[in-house]
């Protein structure tokens, strides 16, 4: 009988966590889809492209395409922080958030709660640098690009040289990352302790976990 019990309990919680990672999964497809077809309110794309008249229509949908990825890697992975290693994007993400109503009712739609922009801090390198690696592995698994040797940049790392802009960061700094940390959706394992590259981002913005 106890067996019969024990088992019993054994294949509901197997059932329930079946049904949660189900449930996981449908909603994770469902916020990016809504990421994939919501637009930036035209409000913010025009106060944004007012501060950087000189870019043409095809930069300016590169940016926001930008953005986009970091909003996908955010919903990817909501426990983990992140930092913005783009100038331009991060500008257009500022805009964005300014519009309070309508980023507010966006981060609840796209994320299930209130994506924060928080400055880091540029005297402590190592969190600098854990930051900027996540970012470079989740953008890496975005555009299917393998890490370690990625055959082109992912455009969270291009776009602001792309653009032409004298204080683009260095993705070359990244080179070589440690490993993602192994509970990190992108997969790998955490190296312990500093790298040894000086991966700081001098005005890097990001955004935290729970």
């Amino acid at each position: 009988m106890l067996t019969f019990v024990l088992l019993s309990v054994l294949l509901t919680l197997a059932w329930g966590w079946r049904l949660y990672r189900s449930y996981r999964h449908i909603r994770l497809q469902s916020r990016l889809a809504f990421l994939a077809y919501t637009p930036l309110p035209d409000g913010v794309r025009q106060r944004w492209r007012a501060r950087y008249p000189a870019l043409s229509p095809q930069e300016a949908a590169r940016v926001e395409q930008g953005l986009q990825q970091f909003f996908r890697l955010f919903a990817r992975n909501n426990k983990q922080a992140l930092a913005m290693p783009s100038h331009t994007v991060d500008a257009l993400w500022h805009e964005f958030i300014l519009d309070t109503r309508a980023y507010q009712a966006f981060c609840q739609e796209a994320f299930g709660r209130f994506l924060h922009h928080t400055p880091t801090d540029s005297s402590n390198r190592k969190q600098q640098q854990a930051m900027l690696r996540q970012s470079w592995y989740g953008a890496c698994h975005d555009e299917g690009l393998a890490w370690q040797q990625p055959v082109q940049l992912p455009l969270l790392f291009a776009l602001d040289y792309e653009l032409g802009l004298a204080d683009a960061f260095d993705p070359g700094l990244l080179f070589p990352p440690a490993a993602p940390a192994s509970d990190s959706l992108y997969g790998g394992t955490e190296s312990s302790g500093d790298s040894g590259s000086d991966s700081s981002c001098s005005s890097c913005s990001g955004c935290g976990g729970d």
